[in-house]
């Protein structure tokens, strides 16, 4: 869990309703990154196509986005709330500032990453659950 007080001086609060796509696989033009505060959003893999795959679901004080905000590459995934949802979004250049100062969040950050490529790895070779 990533201590969210020390998130909020440098984001912007968003709400979405259930059933929002808040990304879209392969989107371009977005590099900015969520926190959830309230709700849960669910990560697919080709969503709405015939191979789609529930990656994850994520709770509040989880995040997303963060690839494509890092590598500045196109989204990777598809983020669907499953209810009302608050989360903070924050840009790349917020991010770096909070992570300069807080690197408490940067191995917290780190930690979250390895154990999703795990994960994702094992559901997209057959593999998971």
């Amino acid at each position: 869990m990533i201590d969210l007080g020390k998130l909020t001086a440098l984001s912007t609060a968003r709400s979405y309703p259930k059933g929002t796509v808040i990304i879209e696989e392969d989107q371009e033009d977005s590099f900015s990154m969520f926190i959830l505060l309230q709700g849960s959003v669910s990560v697919y893999k080709n969503f709405r196509r015939p191979s789609e795959k529930l990656l994850a679901s994520l709770n509040p004080g989880e995040f997303f986005g963060e690839m494509s905000l890092f590598l500045k590459q196109p989204r990777s995934a598809t983020i669907v709330t499953k209810e009302d949802v608050l989360a903070l979004e924050m840009t790349s250049d917020n991010v770096l500032v909070i992570l300069k100062s807080h690197p408490d969040l940067s191995v917290s950050i780190m930690k979250a990453l390895c154990k999703r490529m795990s994960d994702t790895k094992k559901i997209m070779s057959g593999l998971g659950h």
